[in-house]
């Protein structure tokens, strides 16, 4: 159970009377009589929209973190695209800037975005972590009206969710949330008002020549990489029927190894990755590739075993093994 301060319904009246009264008095001298008006105004909007307590109570809980977003808080705010947050810190902390930055939708954006969280890991990063920052972190999500899905992905469906994953090839316990989007609440950018468009992809950057097969969504090499290993088992018996078809397989997953290390990297150093790197980077682990590597390799012996290879095939395979 989550213990959060609960705001009464005048303090919040008065936090927004006064947020209010200071616009308002820069445009008029101030009247006694119009206070009054403007806070049985305020009383009146608030009781015909929230309803009665306890519901009501718990709304201006929140509304009321909004009004006042600092530190951890802003920072997710903030986020315009996938973004990753360290949650080394006290769980009341947790629990604060949780409910503060998820209580209401996020203003408007072009994209869903996917923003991590870290929240534990092995023994080296253990002692950053409190032993209860999964379980705290999650509880205000449900709090702010967020639901787990473990197939949540990059789309709109996916808004209100988040999923809990573990970064083997780091060592990290992170939870992924897909945040709330308030679709309509979109203002014009100076290029929409005059007329003029620009492309909201992410910027270009160089690209290794032997990963860019990843970046097809498309190519077999993109396919197998993420695909899941029942799905991949039934790829095989398609795209990779020969022995030589399964080396470059085998080729083609130790590539996409260093490029996962290579995400990696860029994320301990601090630099962002795009959106496409991000969902390779969640969803696929070194493990999964391991896994892929073995069985490719298993059928390949197989395959030579049962004679089931051609001459120049076996030729390969002779080079290979005498270049050892």
């Amino acid at each position: 159970m989550i213990v959060a301060k609960i705001f009464s319904r005048n303090q919040l009246l008065r936090t927004l009377f006064n947020r209010y009264n200071i616009i308002y008095s820069t445009t008029r001298p101030h009247d006694p009589c119009d206070t009054l008006h403007i806070n049985n105004k305020l009383q009146n909007a608030l009781a015909h929209t929230y309803g009665a307590p306890p519901k009501r109570e718990l709304l201006f809980s929140k509304m009321a973190a909004l009004a006042n977003l600092s530190g951890l808080a802003a920072q997710i705010r903030s986020a315009t695209e996938s973004e990753t947050f360290n949650l080394s810190v006290p769980p009341t902390t947790i629990t604060n800037a949780t409910l503060g930055a998820f209580a209401t939708p996020f203003d408007s954006l072009p994209a869903m975005i996917r923003l991590t969280f870290v929240v534990g890991g092995g023994k080296l990063a253990r002692g950053s972590y409190d032993p209860s920052a999964h379980k705290v972190f999650t509880a205000a999500l449900r709090e702010c009206g967020y639901e787990e899905d473990k197939g949540g992905g990059m789309d709109w469906s996916s808004a209100g969710t988040y999923k809990s994953q573990h970064d083997t090839g780091r060592n990290l316990k992170t939870i992924v949330v897909f945040p709330k989007i308030d679709r309509n609440s979109a203002t014009p950018t100076a290029a929409d008002s005059s007329g003029s468009h620009t492309s909201s992809a992410t910027p270009t950057v160089t690209i290794p020549e032997e990963y860019k097969p990843f970046y097809d969504k498309k190519s077999p090499e993109s396919m197998s990489l993420v695909a899941s290993l029942p799905v991949f088992s039934k790829m095989g018996s398609s795209k990779t029927p020969s022995w030589s078809s399964k080396r470059a397989m085998v080729a083609s997953l130790g590539v996409a190894r260093d490029l996962l290390e290579s995400l990696a990297n860029q994320l301990m150093t601090g630099k962002s990755l795009t959106d496409y790197e991000q969902e390779i980077y969640d969803n696929v682990t070194l493990d999964n590739i391991g896994e892929k590597e073995s069985k490719i390799k298993k059928e390949m012996a197989e395959q030579v075993d049962s004679g089931n290879i051609t001459k120049e095939e076996l030729d390969q395979l002779k080079e290979q093994v005498e270049s050892k």
